[in-house]
């Protein structure tokens, strides 16, 4: 690559550096987000320091002024089998305990990492050959691709989940199924004591199938959610 002179090196990968919980908090304090309405929602990096690690392209994109934790690479996410079964989006991770909001790595799928580590590996070649040419903003040039990185995946997890699994039943979320939290309130739950549909036709708003934890979902899904990174 040709000499890049007043590399902005203000950048990070690692997303415990910024307080990213409080910073998407203040931006979706509107009362007709989900989370204001009793919906459980969990902070989530589309682009993952894992799978930026896992690039090995992670301290460049750092070096060339790319925050993780910038606000148009963070979403909320249903982090309740309710809450997903309801916004017709896959849930962040399927346990009932998930009341703490702060995004954790480990808990995704090593699939998931893998598929971003790959996509930044597609599109950083690109960036790195546009940093050659005579006064380019490196810092804009970087935080523009992979702000559209970040909306690509978003795109994914809802609407080709597929290729962006958060956990094991990515499948039973689509809006076409049917099957949603399938009567139950957590992953772990037996195969025999799963529904074949959600016994509440999916409408989870202060309602909930028999055995279910009362969330009191007081959300009403009046258009189709969709993920968008910043909200």
């Amino acid at each position: 690559m040709s000499s890049q002179p007043n590399l902005p090196r203000n950048g990070t990968i690692n997303k415990r550096s910024s307080n990213y919980l409080q910073a998407l908090k203040r931006v979706t304090m509107s009362p007709a987000h989900p989370r204001n309405q009793q919906l459980k929602m969990q902070a989530h990096h589309l682009i993952s320091e894992k799978g930026a690690r896992l690039s090995n392209l992670g301290d460049r994109m750092a070096d060339f002024g790319y925050n993780i934790n910038a606000i148009k690479n963070l979403v909320f996410i249903p982090s309740t089998l309710q809450g997903a079964c309801l916004l017709q989006v896959q849930p962040h991770r399927g346990d009932h305990t998930a009341v703490d909001p702060v995004d954790n790595d480990e808990e995704k799928p090593a699939a998931y990492h893998v598929m971003v580590a790959m996509k930044i590996q597609r599109d950083m070649p690109g960036i790195e050959r546009k940093c050659g040419i005579p006064g380019t903003d490196v810092k804009e040039l970087i935080c523009k691709a992979m702000d559209d990185l970040s909306e690509e995946i978003a795109d994914l997890i809802q609407n080709d989940p597929r290729e962006a699994k958060l956990s094991e039943v990515w499948a039973n979320y689509d809006p076409e199924s049917k099957a949603g939290c399938r009567g139950v309130d957590s992953i772990s739950v037996k195969k025999k004591d799963l529904l074949d549909e959600c016994p509440v036709h999916r409408n989870h708003t202060k309602n909930q199938g028999e055995g279910q934890q009362k969330e009191n979902i007081h959300y009403v899904l009046r258009t189709p959610y969709i993920l968008k990174p910043g909200s």
